[in-house]
């Protein structure tokens, strides 16, 4: 990958990110044990998704192959928050609050560096 630093920058900031919320959450009340896996599932989704991202980005010229890696990107995330509507027990919530971080991290840490 040949933007592997900043793919992993993204990564560590966005785990941050989202222990920060659990913690938040939980000082509200509003943490609990489904929610906390749950948080943790949609983090490893938002890992996947932003992979896929990278591997669009890494694939520029092909338009054909960027629109496959970005559409199964979408088919990712949007599928992890539709699964866990269905799935009793498991909150939507904890899986989408992970998804907010991944492209915010990314577009203020490419904002940031202007090498990328």
């Amino acid at each position: 990958m040949a933007h592997r630093k900043l793919f992993l920058k993204t990564l560590g900031i966005s785990a941050l990110l989202v222990i920060a919320t659990g913690v938040l959450l939980a000082l509200a009340g509003y943490f609990s044990a489904a929610r906390g896996i749950c948080m943790a599932v949609g983090f490893l989704v938002s890992t996947v998704a932003l992979r896929l991202l990278f591997k669009a980005w890494e694939s520029a010229p092909q338009l054909s192959a960027v629109g496959a890696f970005y559409i199964l990107r979408l088919l990712v995330e949007f599928g992890a928050v539709l699964v866990s509507l269905f799935i009793p027990g498991a909150d939507p919530v904890g899986v989408l609050i992970p998804q907010l971080f991944g492209l915010p991290v990314l577009a203020v840490l490419m904002a940031v560096d202007k090498n990328v």
